[in-house]
């Protein structure tokens, strides 16, 4: 007798990213990504955001850039005060490593930062 166990493969986790859109120099811009995963997968779930210039950024803030996490599956990048410098694309990657089984799912999502002088 043979015995055949299929088990499927995880989703991949999957992105929203909401944003308040164009904002004005000066102002507090909040850019929200969250992520839906399996409720077994969520235990290693890393959420990094990633600036214009493709550098990952750090919890600490640098420049008026802060990055940091509402819950497990919700990260949160907050530009304060806004600076036309801060307007570019902002990436929010997602992923997950489960090494006893060889996998690793990755997944990002993309948004453009527009900010307009102060008038």
């Amino acid at each position: 007798m043979i015995y055949l166990f299929i088990s499927a493969a995880p989703a991949d986790p999957v992105l929203e990213v909401v944003s308040t859109g164009v904002s004005t120099a000066g102002n507090t811009l909040t850019l929200t990504c969250n992520v839906t995963l399996l409720q077994q997968l969520r235990d290693t779930l890393a959420i990094v955001w990633m600036g214009p210039d493709r550098m990952e950024i750090g919890n600490e803030t640098v420049d008026g850039v802060t990055m940091s996490l509402l819950s497990p599956l919700t990260g949160v990048l907050t530009l304060s005060p806004l600076r036309t410098s801060h307007g570019g694309m902002y990436t929010c990657r997602a992923s997950v490593a489960i090494p006893q089984a060889g996998v690793s799912l990755n997944s990002s999502s993309q948004t453009t930062v527009t900010v307009q002088s102060q008038l």
